[in-house]
């Protein structure tokens, strides 16, 4: 076989398994309005032990989350 043939089919592979599915409740959408100068509660699920971030823009910060082995995550942020 050819050896660009099994290092493309290898790439393929690879990038397939690093998609993240990351899901939120319903009651999480775009232009939703969050209160103002509390923690806020975000919460979700992804696969077990997965890591990822997530951006506020309000304060341009990056804040890292884990999941656990039942793929549920959540996490504290604050509004201005």
């Amino acid at each position: 076989m050819n050896i660009r043939f099994i290092l493309i089919m290898l790439c393929l592979v690879v990038t397939t398994f690093a998609k993240a599915e990351i899901t939120l409740p319903k009651i999480f959408s775009n232009e939703m309005v969050l209160q103002r100068e509390s923690d806020v509660l975000l919460y979700g699920w992804a696969d077990p032990n997965e890591e990822f971030t997530i951006y506020t823009s309000w304060n341009d910060e990056i804040v890292a989350v884990k999941t656990g082995n039942d793929a549920k995550w959540q996490i504290s942020v604050k509004t201005p």
